[in-house]
């Protein structure tokens, strides 16, 4: 098989590698990310599953995305068969900056995102995100907000994480209405 060309991305990467699994070791592979609160929700903490087969690899409270994403790929790596080597061999997580984990608009609507609801909600909220693939190489995604112990329930989906962030934002604008990003 031949080598893929590298993702502009981080998030692009763990796509391709999601459609490569997809097709060659597991059709029910799906990359999850959470962002939350913590410390009375002074700070956003990540964390990210990979589940496939009978294989569930999680990491939890990572200060960024990029962390988050680079840890899950290597012990994905380490404890399944789930990241085909041909994609190992293509791809390296940890080789992403920081600044190279989204591309700018996709940045940009999450940052709003996690910025309206630290605001609104402090403490008591999670976001979750869903990434999974198709027969066609596309990408679907869903991003979910659950706040105030889950009375709040506010959902967005699409085919790449920015559309579903939008669709998110749009639909949680009422309890947005009113602050004003500084």
């Amino acid at each position: 098989m031949k080598a893929i060309e590298k993702p502009d991305t981080a998030l692009d990467a763990w796509i391709a590698v999601l459609q490569a699994s997809y097709q060659q070791v597991s059709p029910d592979i799906l990359l999850t990310l959470f962002a939350y609160s913590t410390n009375g929700g002074q700070h956003t903490l990540w964390g990210g599953r990979c589940t496939a087969n009978q294989y569930l690899i999680e990491v939890m409270d990572n200060q960024s995305m990029a962390s988050v994403l680079s840890l899950l790929y290597e012990k994905t790596i380490k404890t399944s068969n789930l990241i085909p080597e041909s994609i190992q061999e293509s791809i390296n997580i940890k080789s992403y900056s920081t600044a190279q984990t989204l591309d700018r608009a996709t940045h940009n609507i999450l940052d709003r995102l996690v910025w309206g609801i630290q605001v609104i909600f402090k403490e008591d909220w999670k976001m979750m995100m869903t990434i999974t693939v198709d027969d066609y190489a596309t990408s679907r995604t869903q991003v979910r907000l659950m706040a105030r112990q889950n009375t709040v329930l506010v959902g967005g989906r699409g085919i790449t994480l920015r559309d579903s962030a939008t669709e998110l934002y749009h639909n949680a604008k009422p309890y947005f209405s009113g602050i004003q990003q500084q």
